[in-house]
């Protein structure tokens, strides 16, 4: 979220910019003039650069000429991958439902480990990561409130 205030309205600006090589360049997202409130932004970081390990990103605002009231703010502020896997996230016995059915196969990743043979001896055309349900990237106890939530129908 961000939020720009200047009483010229289009005299300065929020340069908003991200580069992939630890700040050695930069490609503009956005020039922002004069906004009346927070603003919520959502972008794709491929639409302007190859993502690398050196994603930076860089707000810049200025009072040139020093003569106005400019100010700026930036909140709630979150970078976030996702990582499309084939099949139902939560369908771990793969019948294209989540079920009853679905919590044995759960438990059976949840307690295995890397290569998780136990669970592809059982299914062997299923994917463990559908039981990653927090989407960070893990199977761990941490998918567990998510998988009851979607058991019991919540969204």
């Amino acid at each position: 979220a961000r939020w720009f205030y200047n009483d010229d309205q289009d005299a300065d600006r929020m340069e908003v910019e991200i580069s992939n090589d630890n700040g050695a360049n930069w490609e503009p997202v956005e020039s922002v003039a004069h906004t009346s409130g927070w603003v919520y932004v959502t972008l794709n970081v491929t639409d302007y650069i190859t993502p690398t390990a050196q994603v930076r990103m860089r707000f810049s605002v200025a009072d040139s000429p020093n003569d106005s009231v400019t100010e700026a703010g930036l909140d709630a502020f979150m970078v976030s991958s996702f990582d499309c896997i084939e099949g139902l996230r939560g369908d771990l016995n793969c019948d294209d439902r989540i079920d009853g059915f679905d919590i044995n196969a759960f438990i059976l990743v949840l307690s295995d480990s890397p290569p998780y043979d136990d669970y592809y001896t059982a299914y062997p055309d299923c994917d463990h990561m559908l039981a990653d349900l927090n989407g960070d990237g893990r199977v761990d106890g941490m998918d567990i409130d998510p998988f009851v939530e979607l058991l019991a129908g919540m969204p």
